[in-house]
């Protein structure tokens, strides 16, 4: 009789104990899914900022170039408002596009492979993003010095050019920066979403 009691106890607590694990399974499934959709909803707002500052800008700079360009009328200014309207639509398109991905990203409802295809995008992300900013700043002084001007390398001893070289690789190297910490955050954030269910889920 007393051995029926512990064996009935016995499988009343097995049963307990397995109840209670699928129940912590089922939130930290509930809380990681919470978690990956908070993440997707905060990049998309970062895009969507980013796109309004740049609208912001040309809107600016169609103001104000006329302004201090004298209507136009000072050398160079017409052919250098085009280039930088060029340069602002261009970096407009990107993070336009860069905000239609992330729209109709298609993840897995299976909150395992969720948290890897977004690992995955997001290293993606990570790689796109910082090319086209390396790409933005030396391809664009490039393109105009070799096929606008002309000049190649001739006047690389110029006042102006050992002044813009360094400005703009240090604005490069900020920009860079701020672009790998916020993605890098968001790549060890859902590494360790995946760690978490790793550990628990097992």
């Amino acid at each position: 009789m007393e051995l029926d009691d512990l064996k009935a106890g016995w499988e009343k607590e097995t049963d307990y104990q397995i109840g209670s694990g699928r129940k912590d399974i089922s939130q930290l499934q509930f809380m990681l899914h919470n978690k990956a959709g908070d993440m997707l909803t905060r990049i998309r707002k970062r895009y969507e900022m980013i796109i309004s500052c740049l609208l912001f800008s040309v809107m600016i700079s169609i103001l104000v170039h006329p302004i201090i360009s004298d209507d136009f009328n000072y050398p160079g200014s017409a052919s250098g408002f085009v280039k930088g309207m060029m340069l602002y639509l261009l970096v407009l398109l990107f993070y336009w596009l860069k905000l239609v991905n992330i729209n109709n990203i298609s993840l897995s409802d299976q909150i395992r492979e969720r948290l890897e295809d977004m690992l995955k995008w997001q290293k993606r992300s990570l790689r796109l993003e910082a090319g086209f900013i390396v790409l933005a700043f030396v391809g664009g002084p490039l393109v105009s010095r070799f096929v606008y001007h002309g000049r190649g390398f001739t006047d690389l001893d110029d006042i102006g050019v050992r002044i813009a070289v360094p400005a703009g690789l240090i604005l490069m190297s900020i920009i860079l920066y701020i672009i790998i910490k916020r993605h890098r955050r968001n790549i060890l954030e859902l590494q360790g979403y995946l760690a978490e269910y790793t550990e628990r889920g097992n």
